[in-house]
């Protein structure tokens, strides 16, 4: 094995697609755009986003510096989850999403919200064309770096924004991932989970982007209607392909959702008539301001 002397030797593009294309998702090819093709589980998470963690989203905003002259570029948007309360409070909104299901969750919800400053794009970043899009005020990109090349995605994004860039990403183990590890270790399997936000800070610092990061702490919850709901949801997840597999997953799930909660949102409770996931997550903000802009 070679000996890296330096932390300058370390290519952060590289590192990102690989620990991606190594990872428990990665081996089986699974992007976010392919998870979220699909409209029913798109419009589930839009009803869980909704009902249960707007305060995420609403948290994000308010770190944003924004006017009502600003105008937002959000890359990998989902179903608005951040685009359509922005939208109501800036000049415009373009929403990338390259999934179907987001982008017709995310269509719907503008035709609810009866919003004519929100333009939508059904690309993947990478797919995106530099001329294409007018350069916008802030750049945005929330849990939504999904593809292999970490560098030029960022670029994009840096070239596009007059004033700031905003990524938000997980720092340290997520709950689900804790989950999946859970449950991939009584399946016999490793989970190997993917990048997180200190390759995006170190792939900026090679880039000459010093940015600024601020790691703060939310609430998540997942709520479900009953087991089968619960086992249907960590299913598509965890390839979960064999009665066994599913009789294994519903087995730990039947355990972890009606236990106690405990400090460290381990386990779920039983709440109003539903099955409960709770926990908390960290959430990494890296932002900078555009020079000479």
């Amino acid at each position: 094995m070679c000996e890296i002397k330096s932390i300058e030797e370390i290519d952060f593009n590289e590192l990102w697609m690989k620990t991606k294309q190594n990872s428990s998702h990665g081996k089986k090819h699974k992007s976010c755009s392919m998870i979220w093709h699909d409209k029913d589980k798109a419009k589930k998470y839009d009803e869980r986003v909704k009902e249960n963690n707007r305060e995420r989203a609403m948290l994000q905003i308010e770190k944003l510096k924004i006017n009502s002259t600003s105008t937002i570029l959000d890359i990998g948007a989902g179903p608005g989850t951040l685009a359509i309360p922005l939208a109501k409070m800036v000049k415009k909104v373009t929403a990338v999403e390259p999934a179907m299901g987001m982008f017709e969750c995310l269509k719907q919800n503008i035709e609810k919200e009866n919003l004519n400053n929100l333009a939508c794009i059904n690309k993947k970043w990478e797919e995106v064309n530099i001329d294409e899009i007018e350069k916008h005020d802030i750049v945005i990109s929330s849990f939504s770096l999904d593809m292999l090349s970490l560098q030029d995605a960022l670029k994009k994004m840096n070239d596009l924004a007059n004033e700031y860039v905003y990524i938000f990403y997980s720092a340290g183990e997520t709950p689900w991932e804790k989950r999946y590890k859970e449950i991939y270790h009584r399946l016999g399997r490793e989970y190997i989970s993917g990048p997180k936000s200190n390759y995006i800070y170190n792939m900026l610092y090679q880039m000459g982007i010093y940015a600024n990061i601020e790691v703060y702490e939310t609430n998540y919850t997942q709520k479900f209607k009953n087991l089968d709901d619960a086992a249907n949801e960590f299913k598509h997840m965890l390839d979960i392909e064999t009665p066994n597999q599913e009789k294994i997953l519903k087995e730990y799930l039947s355990k972890n959702l009606i236990k106690p909660i405990f400090p460290t949102g381990k386990f779920g409770i039983k709440e109003n008539g539903n099955l409960v996931l709770k926990g908390k997550t960290i959430t990494a903000m890296i932002w900078w301001e555009k020079k000479n802009k």
